[in-house]
C-alpha cells in the first residue's frame, strides 16, 4: 500500500551497513531529522516575511527551537526509530508546508513556485492520504503564487504544475498494477485488474474507520486529544507559547493563518472522526503538530525580540532548558518500563 516507501527502502538495503532492520530504520531516523530540519526552514521563511535572513537572529533560534521541539516529541521520535512509513510521511509534508511557506512569505521566483508546490504535493500524496490535510494552505499558497507571477508566465506555470502533480501520483496511481502484474510475493489487495485497482486506489477496507464514531463520541475524542496530544508533544509552555504565535499571526497574517488554520482544523477533524485511538492515532496527528509548531517558532521569536540584553539571555537560557527537559522526558520512552514498543524497536 505504500509503493514510494517501498522503493525508497529497497535503495536504502543496498547500503552496506548493518543488517537489514537497521538500514530501514536508519532510513526512518534520517527522514524524521530532515523533516524537522525542514520545518525549522519553513517556520523561518515565515517569520523573515521576505526580508533577508541573518544567520544567528532571534527567528533562527526560534525556528530551530520549534525544529527540535517537533522531533524530540513522543510521536515522531516514536515513528523515527522504526521501520515504518511514517518518519517519510513527516518529511514529505514538511517539503510541502516549507513550499506553501515560501509562497506566504512572498518575493521572487513567483511563477516557479507553482510547478514547485505540484510536484511536492502530488509526491506527498501519493505517499499518504494525509496530504489532504494540507490542501487549504496548497490551494491558497498556490493562488498567492499565481497572482505575484507575470501574466504571460501563468498559463505555462499551471500547466507545469498539473503535469508535475500527476507525475507524482503516478507512484501511487501507475507503478503499483504494474508491478502487481509481475506477481511478487508481498501484493497488498492485488490491483491486477480494473476492478481490483480501484479496490485498491479507493483504500476500500479503510473506509469504515471513516466517521466511524457518532458525533457526540467523536466531540468527546476531539475535547481528549487536543488536551493531551499537543500537550504531550510540546509541553504546557510550548502551548501557550504556540497560542502567543497563533494570535499575533492572526492579527498580522491573516491569509497565512487562514491556510495553517485550515490545515491544524482538516487535521483534528479528521482524527476526532477516525477509529483508531491511543498511540495508533497519534501519527495521524503529525500535520497538526507540525503547524503548531510553526506558531510556537512565532511565540519563541515574540518573546526572543524582547527588548534589552539581559531578558533575551534569559529566554534563550529558558529555552535550551525547556528543550533538554523535553530530551530528557520524550528520551525516557525507549525504556521497557514506559513502551514496551518503544524500547523493542529502538533496539
Amino acid at each position: 500500500g505504500y509503493p514510494l516507501y517501498t522503493l525508497a527502502g529497497r535503495l536504502c538495503l543496498a547500503l552496506p551497513v548493518g543488517d537489514p532492520g537497521f538500514r530501514m530504520n536508519l532510513f526512518s531516523a534520517a527522514c524524521g531529522a530532515s523533516a524537522c530540519g525542514v520545518l525549522a526552514l519553513a517556520a523561518r521563511r515565515l517569520i523573515a516575511s521576505g526580508a533577508r535572513a541573518r544567520r544567528f537572529d532571534p527567528g533562527w533560534w526560534a525556528s530551530a527551537a520549534a525544529g527540535l521541539a517537533l522531533g524530540l516529541g513522543p510521536g515522531p521520535w516514536w515513528q523515527a526509530v522504526i521501520a515504518e512509513k511514517s518518519a517519510a510521511t513527516l518529511l514529505l509534508i514538511a517539503l510541502v508546508l516549507a513550499v506553501c511557506a515560501r509562497a506566504f512569505a512572498g518575493g521572487g521566483f513567483a511563477a516557479r513556485l507553482l510547478p514547485l508546490l505540484g510536484l511536492a504535493y502530488g509526491v506527498s500524496a501519493a505517499h499518504h492520504g494525509q496530504t489532504a490535510y494540507l490542501a487549504p494552505a496548497a490551494l491558497l499558497a498556490g493562488l498567492g503564487a499565481l497572482r505575484c507571477a507575470p501574466p504571460r508566465l501563468r498559463a505555462r506555470a499551471v500547466g507545469l504544475a498539473v503535469v508535475l502533480l500527476l507525475l507524482g501520483l503516478s507512484v501511487k496511481l501507475l507503478y503499483p498494477p504494474m508491478r502487481a502484474a509481475a506477481h511478487p510475493v508481498h501484493n497488498w489487495l492485488n490491483p491486477h485488474s480494473l476492478e481490483r485497482y480501484l479496490y485498491y486506489a479507493a483504500a476500500t477496507p479503510y473506509q469504515y474507520r471513516l466517521f466511524y464514531w457518532s458525533p457526540l463520541d467523536a466531540a468527546r475524542r476531539f475535547r481528549d486529544q487536543l488536551v493531551e496530544f499537543p500537550a504531550a508533544q510540546f509541553g504546557w509552555a510550548g502551548v501557550v507559547l504556540a497560542l502567543v504565535g497563533l494570535a499575533w499571526s492572526a492579527r498580522r497574517r491573516p491569509a497565512e493563518t487562514l491556510a495553517l488554520g485550515g490545515v491544524w482544523a482538516a487535521g483534528t477533524f479528521y482524527c476526532a472522526n477516525f477509529v483508531l485511538s491511543g498511540q495508533a492515532i497519534r501519527t495521524y496527528y503529525h500535520p497538526v503538530l507540525m503547524v503548531t509548531a510553526v506558531w510556537l517558532a512565532r511565540g519563541w521569536w515574540l518573546a526572543l525580540g524582547w527588548k534589552g540584553r539581559r531578558r533575551r539571555d534569559a529566554v534563550r537560557a529558558l529555552a535550551a532548558a525547556w528543550l533538554g527537559w523535553m530530551a530528557l522526558t520524550h528520551g525516557r520512552l525507549a525504556r521497557r518500563d514506559r513502551s514496551y514498543v518503544a524500547y523493542d524497536y529502538s533496539r
